[in-house]
């Protein structure tokens, strides 16, 4: 298999282990802090899901977890929302969206409620948050409506994710000439895919929207992680994970 069937096959299996089985309706209530234990696991089965990709496998240590440590919190955005999409359409006044494996919520209706938070500075935190909320709409959920992507792309995303070598710093030259070697062998499938599949005779502008997408999702988990850093110097919110090793 060529690297992209490779991470193709990965991300098929991976999407088996993050996303439900059957239809799922939105909580009523949903706890922010019970979504972390998820996505600790989530971390943990991208870089399984990587593992699987021969390239990735053969960089030196530190390379492949600079580059897993940018990449998983993107393919967790753009996850995230496909997914959504595939369980609940393309509506784009539809606020569902799938948190865990097995609980959705809906933007509109459910509750957020923080275990052990007084509600008035729930209430403040809220408040606070809701930009990233706008932000993930109009930067990522409408874009992936719009376009109504295939796992074709959105794994084609995940590939230039992985191995972006330009946007991680400290990596040795030769994992940057292997990044890019790959990058432009992925490039080449999604040629392929989109001229004798889709039959597509011009895709550069959905192209363009593919890489848009991945920036946006760079640009929102930016955003996440400084917002969670001044909700913890505001003594709004307190969570280690953003802190953690697992984010850049």
């Amino acid at each position: 298999m060529t690297p992209f069937q490779q991470l193709q096959y990965a991300f098929a299996q991976f999407r088996g282990e993050v996303c439900p089985s059957e239809p799922v309706e939105p909580v009523e209530v949903f706890d922010k802090l019970s979504s972390y234990p998820f996505y600790e696991q989530y971390a943990k089965k991208v870089a399984e899901m990587l593992m699987a990709c021969d390239p990735f496998v053969h960089l030196p240590f530190e390379d492949k977890w600079r580059l897993f440590r940018h990449a998983w919190p993107l393919v967790n955005h753009l996850e995230r929302q496909f997914s959504s999409c595939e369980l609940f359409g393309y509506n784009l006044e539809d606020q569902r969206m799938l948190m865990t494996k097995d609980v959705a919520i809906d933007f509109g209706r459910s509750q957020f409620v923080v275990d052990g938070m007084d509600p008035q500075k729930l209430q403040e935190y809220m408040k606070f948050c809701f930009p990233l909320k706008q932000g993930m709409t109009e930067m990522i959920r409408t874009p992936m409506k719009q376009l109504q992507l295939t796992e074709f792309e959105v794994c084609y995303m995940v590939g230039l994710v992985v191995f972006s070598v330009t946007e991680v710093r400290g990596l040795s030259e030769e994992t940057r000439i292997i990044g890019e070697q790959i990058a432009d062998q992925f490039s080449s499938e999604l040629h392929n895919y989109y001229t004798y599949e889709l039959k597509l005779k011009n895709y550069a502008a959905r192209h363009a929207k593919l890489i848009r997408l991945i920036s946006c999702a760079q640009q929102l988990n930016h955003t996440v992680k400084d917002h969670m850093v001044m909700a913890k110097i505001f003594d709004l919110f307190i969570t280690d994970i953003y802190e953690s090793e697992l984010y850049e």
